[in-house]
Protein backbone atom coordinates (compact mmCIF):
# COMPACT_ATOMS: atom_id res chain seq x y z
CA UNK A 1 0.00 0.00 0.00
CA UNK A 2 1.43 3.21 -0.66
CA UNK A 3 -0.24 7.22 -0.23
CA UNK A 4 -0.42 8.75 -3.31
CA UNK A 5 -2.06 12.59 -4.00
CA UNK A 6 -1.97 14.00 -7.02
CA UNK A 7 -2.12 17.91 -7.88
CA UNK A 8 -3.75 19.11 -11.22
CA UNK A 9 -4.73 22.19 -12.60
CA UNK A 10 -8.23 22.13 -13.80
CA UNK A 11 -7.59 24.02 -16.80
CA UNK A 12 -5.02 21.48 -18.20
CA UNK A 13 -7.48 18.83 -17.90
CA UNK A 14 -11.00 20.38 -18.45
CA UNK A 15 -13.50 17.43 -17.53
CA UNK A 16 -11.45 15.06 -15.94
CA UNK A 17 -13.79 12.76 -13.93
CA UNK A 18 -13.87 9.33 -12.25
CA UNK A 19 -14.94 7.60 -15.61
CA UNK A 20 -11.91 8.56 -17.42
CA UNK A 21 -9.30 7.94 -14.51
CA UNK A 22 -11.13 4.69 -14.12
CA UNK A 23 -10.64 2.81 -17.22
CA UNK A 24 -7.04 4.96 -18.19
CA UNK A 25 -3.55 5.46 -16.70
CA UNK A 26 -3.31 9.33 -15.75
CA UNK A 27 -0.18 9.87 -18.80
CA UNK A 28 -2.42 8.00 -20.68
CA UNK A 29 -4.89 10.81 -20.16
CA UNK A 30 -2.02 13.24 -20.02
CA UNK A 31 -1.52 12.55 -23.45
CA UNK A 32 -3.95 11.37 -26.15
CA UNK A 33 -7.12 12.83 -24.28
CA UNK A 34 -5.54 15.95 -23.52
CA UNK A 35 -2.66 16.09 -25.84
CA UNK A 36 -0.39 17.10 -23.51
CA UNK A 37 3.52 16.06 -24.17
CA UNK A 38 5.35 15.35 -20.88
CA UNK A 39 9.00 15.80 -21.06
CA UNK A 40 10.34 16.04 -17.68
CA UNK A 41 10.09 15.19 -14.27
CA UNK A 42 11.77 16.22 -11.01
CA UNK A 43 11.81 13.81 -8.08
CA UNK A 44 13.03 13.99 -4.59
CA UNK A 45 12.58 11.23 -2.03
CA UNK A 46 13.19 11.96 1.67
CA UNK A 47 12.67 10.07 4.93
CA UNK A 48 9.88 10.73 7.17
CA UNK A 49 8.17 9.59 10.19
CA UNK A 50 4.84 9.20 9.10
CA UNK A 51 1.70 11.22 10.60
CA UNK A 52 -1.27 10.52 12.38
CA UNK A 53 -3.50 10.91 9.48
CA UNK A 54 -1.18 8.90 7.42
CA UNK A 55 -0.76 6.43 10.38
CA UNK A 56 -4.61 5.80 10.16
CA UNK A 57 -4.36 5.03 6.68
CA UNK A 58 -1.94 2.33 6.53
CA UNK A 59 -3.05 1.23 9.86
CA UNK A 60 0.45 1.44 11.48
CA UNK A 61 1.52 3.92 14.77
CA UNK A 62 2.22 7.01 14.21
CA UNK A 63 6.34 7.59 13.56
CA UNK A 64 6.78 4.35 11.59
CA UNK A 65 9.59 5.53 9.03
CA UNK A 66 8.42 6.35 5.25
CA UNK A 67 9.97 7.27 2.26
CA UNK A 68 8.11 10.43 0.81
CA UNK A 69 8.67 10.87 -3.17
CA UNK A 70 7.67 14.44 -4.60
CA UNK A 71 7.27 14.53 -8.05
CA UNK A 72 6.86 17.40 -10.69
CA UNK A 73 5.95 16.73 -14.15
CA UNK A 74 6.90 18.97 -17.14
CA UNK A 75 5.16 19.64 -20.45
CA UNK A 76 7.16 20.69 -23.73
CA UNK A 77 5.78 23.91 -23.53
CA UNK A 78 7.56 23.75 -20.05
CA UNK A 79 3.91 24.10 -17.56
CA UNK A 80 3.75 22.34 -15.05
CA UNK A 81 1.38 19.19 -15.59
CA UNK A 82 1.23 17.79 -12.24
CA UNK A 83 2.49 18.02 -8.40
CA UNK A 84 2.67 14.29 -6.97
CA UNK A 85 3.34 13.45 -3.46
CA UNK A 86 4.18 9.24 -2.91
CA UNK A 87 4.47 7.99 0.49
CA UNK A 88 6.15 4.06 1.11
CA UNK A 89 6.26 2.66 4.37
CA UNK A 90 10.18 1.44 4.06
CA UNK A 91 9.26 -2.09 5.83
CA UNK A 92 7.66 -3.51 2.99
CA UNK A 93 8.86 -2.17 -0.20
CA UNK A 94 12.31 -2.65 -1.89
CA UNK A 95 13.62 -0.11 -3.80
CA UNK A 96 15.80 -0.05 -7.07
CA UNK A 97 17.13 2.94 -9.14
CA UNK A 98 18.18 2.08 -12.68
CA UNK A 99 19.75 4.86 -15.01
CA UNK A 100 20.16 4.17 -18.92
CA UNK A 101 22.38 6.46 -20.96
Amino acid sequence: VVLETMYLNPDQVPGLNLDLIKDNSMYELFSHHYGHHLVRAEQTIKPIKINEEQAALFNQPAGVLALQIDRVVYTDKNQVMEYTQTIFLTLKHDFEVVFNK
